[in-house]
């Protein structure tokens, strides 16, 4: 008999996403510590809303990322967002 796939308890947990107006129209969102999470939205507020459910549903599925996204996270320190120029 297998055993029960252990889910990861997500809900009340803090990402950051990185949030883009496209020229195209809609919003595209990716959070910076799942990178696997990826989502869009027409509005700001439904591509919020998408990233979420996507961050919720990677991290389900794959429940030990988590553990690293906790080790990460004990990291103490300012966290900047800076745009370079490659």
């Amino acid at each position: 008999m297998r055993s029960p796939m252990k889910r990861a308890v997500v809900r009340g947990r803090k990402f950051t996403v990185l949030l883009r107006k496209e020229e195209v129209g809609g919003y595209s969102v990716r959070c910076i510590e799942v990178p696997a999470a990826i989502s869009q939205g027409d509005s700001r507020a439904e591509a919020l809303d998408n990233i979420k459910e996507a961050i919720e549903l990677y991290l389900e599925s794959f429940p030990d990322e988590l553990k690293i996204i906790e080790e990460l996270g004990k990291v103490t320190g300012k966290r900047e967002l800076v745009e370079v120029t490659v």
